[in-house]
């Protein structure tokens, strides 16, 4: 983790004003408002910070849309909780493609413009940022397709194949097997905003913790109070001022809670994430939020007190755990769970509760809520006052409405019964086939992070698509394999977002057309996931970056990346060592990968690709070389390569 690995230990109680005075809680009377920082000020940030090559802070876990809970309703905005070739077309012979065995074609420079440092770059700023913003897949087509008619003319015999590969191993030998990327470096201005937040996080951490320590005694002194109001006739009334003394000291506590809350969601807004903060924010708000619907529940205890002495004992059902904004298979188990708490008030004594049950609510006032639920209900643990609901199966579509789940149970105390529901879950949608998926997450992104707005700060934007993507790849933010790094935002900031602090609604739906269908790619077709996040499909850089790293090496080096003008689809870049043009980008259709033949397969039949280049170290940008036959041979199948006819390569 980037800047959280060095956060130490807070002294919980003790915080520091803007006048650099010490407040300490006291263990008795009302506790005050504890300070906090005061906004984002990148000038007076002075804490020193950790190096890294991947800055960030986390994300957050906001509250259901509609819900009631007081904890986070001032936080704005925040609603939950990130040319063409045909690859068919015979290999060119090798007689032709080389130049010749002195200066074999298709090296190009040996320091290539992003690979270079600033100092010995002959390539412009200017003419970096042109090229990084034309997407000239379709702009080479008629320039590529030229080459192509001779490239097709010369039908390959088995003996150059051979000498292709030869001369690729040969080649090989001259080219550095590991390159590092030139990321571009983190600004003076994310270093200071990262700097306070990590300042502004400890602050969080220090207060949760004595809040923490707060509550202990206030729950104390609660159940002392209201004990006694139950035994003793007349104590209400005599002992007024504990009351209210008691009452703001709750008040205090959940106001300390929200401007935590609030803090955090100031990060959010301003400071873009890294994998492990995204868990951090998170787990420290999910902290806060349970504290704060602990003391909401003793202030509605005090509110019963006094206007309702004999009423039904005080309790209530909320979501402690659950997955982020999720698409559901309709009559397939979902994998995550829900975990459901009882929280009761000090005098709250129950004869019996039920099990938990789930049921499905919506926007859509003709929506139905279908019967045909399964393993929908968990009975409660007694000691912990939780249940533990895995592996719901919902057996209707929704539709592309989004849905949510609503937790009920039912309570006794002697002969009476009282009905308890929790908020509403984050939302979901239910679809009938994968075609459906990249739609359907796009809808429940875009809730995610604009909710009823139509403009977001980019960090904002920027945070919720990190989280959404990781729970779309099946990685938890804590030890994340393949987060999306500083160097790959930096580019989808540049090339969707033009750089803008603000993003619009617009902007991000025009944007998931090519995210989601990359994210739809990588989770349904075979193998990829795992090719991912591996590092041997290249994230989100501009081809001109591939095509600096394929100058370095020779012929028949290749790389694999998502195409930016065909969303979903890979595009493969290799070193072909043609004269004319060297560094080819090639199409791998729809139809080539599928469920008889997978990516490794498709590459396994074609000559022309012999060694992968990989991110070898993915934060750090080191790209490593490797025979394809070394890397993919286990997804291989088990048949035998067919042998080609004489004078004819397989396709």
């Amino acid at each position: 983790m980037s800047f959280f690995g060095s956060i130490p230990d807070p002294l919980a109680g003790t915080f520091s004003n803007n006048n650099s005075q010490q407040q300490q809680w006291g263990s008795q009377g009302t506790p005050p408002i504890l300070p906090l920082p005061e906004p984002f000020d990148a000038q007076t940030v002075t804490p020193p910070l950790s190096q890294s090559s991947q800055p960030g802070v986390g994300l957050f876990q906001t509250p259901p849309i509609g819900s009631q809970a007081t904890l986070f309703s001032q936080a704005s905005g925040m609603n939950f909780s990130f040319n063409k070739f045909d690859l068919n077309a015979p290999v060119r012979s090798a007689t032709t493609v080389f130049g010749g065995p002195e200066q074999p074609a298709g090296f190009g420079s040996p320091n290539p413009a992003f690979l270079a440092s600033p100092a010995t770059s002959n390539v412009s700023v200017e003419a970096q940022l042109e090229d990084l913003m034309d997407d000239d897949e379709d702009s080479n087509l008629s320039r590529t397709e030229s080459s192509l008619s001779e490239y097709k003319s010369v039908p390959p015999t088995p003996a150059g194949i051979e000498q292709y590969r030869i001369m690729s191993r040969e080649q090989s030998k001259l080219a550095p097997h590991t390159m590092k990327m030139n990321l571009p470096p983190p600004t003076q201005q994310e270093l200071n905003d990262n700097a306070a937040a990590l300042q502004r996080l400890q602050q969080v951490a220090g207060l949760r913790e004595s809040l923490t320590s707060q509550w202990n005694e206030v729950h104390v002194q609660h159940g002392q109070l209201l004990s006694a109001h139950i035994t003793t006739p007349g104590f209400f009334q005599a002992n007024m001022d504990a009351f209210e003394n008691l009452r703001g000291q709750l008040l205090n506590l959940q106001q300390n809670i929200n401007e935590g809350a609030r803090t955090l969601f100031e990060i959010i807004l301003h400071v873009l994430a890294d994998a492990p903060g995204l868990a951090l924010v998170r787990s420290e708000l999910a902290e806060l939020e349970l504290l704060g619907a602990k003391v909401d529940l003793y202030l509605q205890e005090l509110r019963q007190l006094s206007a309702n002495p004999g009423g039904f004992p005080v309790c209530v059902i909320r979501v402690a755990q659950q997955p982020l904004p999720i698409v559901m298979f309709k009559g397939k188990e979902i994998d995550d769970t829900y975990i459901l708490q009882v929280l009761l008030g000090s005098q709250c004594r129950l004869d019996s509760i039920s099990a938990v049950r789930a049921s499905i609510v919506s926007d859509n006032p003709n929506f139905k809520s279908p019967d045909e639920l399964e393993n929908n209900a968990a009975d409660i643990d007694t000691p912990t006052m939780k249940a533990s609901m895995h592996g719901i199966k919902i057996n209707v579509s929704t539709r592309m409405d989004t849905t949510y789940f609503k937790f009920h149970a039912q309570i006794a105390r002697g002969n009476e019964r009282r009905h308890i529901e929790s908020d509403r879950s984050f939302p979901f949608i239910v679809i009938t086939n994968e075609s459906q998926w990249a739609d359907a997450a796009g809808r429940l992104m875009l809730l995610d992070a604009f909710g009823l707005e139509n403009q977001v700060q980019w960090p904002q934007f920027a945070n919720t698509l990190h989280s959404h993507y990781l729970n779309a790849t099946s990685q938890k933010p804590e030890h994340a394999e393949r987060p999306i790094y500083p160097y790959e935002f930096k580019f989808i900031h540049e090339r969707w977002f033009g750089n803008k602090p603000i993003v619009t609604r617009a902007e991000a739906h025009e944007f998931w057309k090519f995210f989601g269908a990359c994210l739809s790619t990588i989770r349904f077709k075979r193998y990829i996931l795992r090719f991912w996040i591996g590092g041997l499909i290249f994230g989100f850089i501009d081809k001109s970056h591939c095509s600096a790293l394929l100058d370095q090496q020779g012929i028949g080096a290749f790389l694999i990346r998502f195409s930016e003008s065909s969303p979903g689809y890979f595009a493969l870049a290799h070193n072909s060592g043609d004269p004319v043009q060297s560094i080819q980008h090639s199409l791998v259709r729809s139809e080539d990968i599928g469920s008889n033949k997978n990516l490794a397969e498709f590459l396994r039949e074609r000559d022309q690709f012999q060694l992968l280049l990989y991110l070898k170290n993915q934060a750090e940008g080191i790209v490593g070389r490797a025979e394809k036959d070394t890397i993919f041979t286990e997804f291989y199948s088990k048949k035998e390569r067919p042998k080609p006819a004489k004078g004819y390569v397989i396709l």
